[in-house]
């Protein structure tokens, strides 16, 4: 089974720009998305914002209300899908990443195993907090008795 599952970590930034929009009372419309990214680009814009920028979604309409002006969406960690997985007895067979990604994480952590445990990813990821930036994305099955 493949699942995608928003990054609390990677998504830092959206939380913020979500916060900053709620202060400034941005709306849903096409002006006041219009109006937010335009202030989100400004150089005196709050650092954490910043990352919004390199998310293709931010300069779309419809993508950027996706985005920012959702009214709801969760995120989770590695560490709580690990929690996730033992308890409905999965086992992980893989992340999707970007083959340089996956070159950084095996030059990170050599062990041949390592890449199907997810503290080491959650590891990975604290010290590379952009890695999930999209979701994670993985793959599990049923654990074999």
């Amino acid at each position: 089974m493949l699942l995608g599952l928003y990054s609390e970590i990677a998504r830092a930034p959206v939380v913020a720009a979500r916060q900053f929009i709620a202060h400034h009372g941005y709306s849903a419309t096409a002006q006041g998305i219009r109006e937010c990214r335009a202030a989100i680009m400004r150089a005196d814009c709050p650092k954490a914002l910043s990352h919004l920028t390199a998310f293709g979604d931010f300069y779309g309409l419809s993508a950027c209300r996706d985005l920012l002006f959702h009214t709801q969406e969760h995120r989770t960690t590695l560490v709580a899908i690990r929690a996730l997985l033992d308890e409905l007895s999965l086992d992980l067979v893989g992340l999707h990443v970007e083959p340089d990604v996956l070159r950084k994480f095996q030059a990170r952590f050599p062990d041949d195993d390592s890449v199907h445990d997810l503290s080491m990813w959650h590891q990975f990821e604290i010290e590379n907090p952009q890695t999930f930036v999209g979701m994670y994305q993985f793959w599990v099955q049923k654990r074999r008795a």
